[in-house]
């Protein structure tokens, strides 16, 4: 799947996936993910999971998140992280 028809909130949730994990390259941790990896990086088992991990949350928190939240960006952006 192509990341670039990922929704923002898919696509923020990613990004902060990355970079809240390290690459444990040395002893204090190593390096956030996202400095070298991005969506496109995933393995396509891991992406589809993400993908139905979001929607699934996004449909289950609807109502709170703010009745769907607008999908171009803003609040539904920062919702993703």
């Amino acid at each position: 799947m192509a990341t670039d028809t990922l929704d923002a909130f898919t696509r923020s949730y990613i990004a902060a996936m990355l970079w809240s994990t390290t690459d444990e390259s040395d002893d204090a941790g190593g390096q956030p993910l996202d400095k070298h990896y991005d969506a496109g990086d995933l393995a396509p088992e891991t992406l589809t999971r993400v993908i139905a991990d979001c929607k699934a949350f996004q449909t289950e928190m609807c109502d709170t998140l703010g009745a769907c939240l607008d999908q171009d960006g803003g609040f539904y952006e920062q919702a993703g992280h």
